[in-house]
């Protein structure tokens, strides 16, 4: 569905985040949705190597639940990258293919990732943990993209609602902890690719600009 880039690992090589379908094992069971069973597996993390190979940890990382458009970016101003996407409410498909009305409600109320956008902060080295997305602010939408954006050291989201309008959540996070750095760049030169390095209480913070926000 989407991809974000950003060094997960923190060994300084952009990873890839990869947004797919997740269907929970009890409608995998009943129901082969639209014959998807070999595309709606969930969310792929493949992390860069450095020597050219890349190794898949979505599931040991926490973010294998999935949805629709992605963004790797450090909503917290933590100095790691949380993990953000877009979801679908897929009830009404399910109570159109062998479930009853009640049982696809219950499926959507069960897994937020069908009724919300999801917010996934990083807890640990190798961690991301789901944020309840009524308190960090989110609202129940049919979320199709986003888009971030920056202007004061804290990550806004732009989210496209598919059936209403859009909806544009301002970061309540402090920006004491921001590094905002203003890449200059020929007419004819983009800064796709461009790697900043920031050493900080002994770590380095690697962040990559790409097509999302050259």
């Amino acid at each position: 569905m989407s991809s974000a880039v950003g060094d997960v690992s923190g060994n300084g090589h952009p990873d890839l985040f990869v947004t797919n379908i997740w269907f929970p094992d009890r409608v995998w069971d009943r129901i082969e949705l639209y014959s998807m069973d070999l595309r709606a597996e969930g969310n792929n993390l493949p992390l860069n190597q450095g020597n050219g190979s890349f190794e898949e940890a979505a599931e040991a990382y926490g973010l294998e639940v999935g949805g629709w458009a992605a963004v790797l970016a450090d909503f917290d101003n933590g100095g790691d990258l949380d993990a953000f996407h877009a979801a679908r409410d897929y009830s009404f498909d399910f109570a159109d293919r062998r479930f009853s009305r009640e049982e696809a409600d219950a499926i959507r109320d069960t897994y937020s990732v069908f009724e919300y956008p999801v917010l996934f902060e990083r807890t640990a080295d190798e961690e991301f943990t789901g944020v309840d997305p009524g308190a960090a602010g989110f609202e129940s939408m049919e979320s199709r993209g986003v888009a971030e954006f920056d202007a004061n050291g804290k990550l806004d989201l732009l989210v496209a609602n598919n059936d209403g309008e859009f909806k544009l959540y301002g970061n309540q996070a402090d920006a004491g902890n921001s590094v905002i750095v203003d890449l200059e760049r020929s007419a004819d030169v983009l800064a796709t690719g461009a790697k900043i390095s920031v050493d900080a209480d002994g770590e380095t913070v690697h962040q990559f600009v790409d097509s999302n926000s050259d």
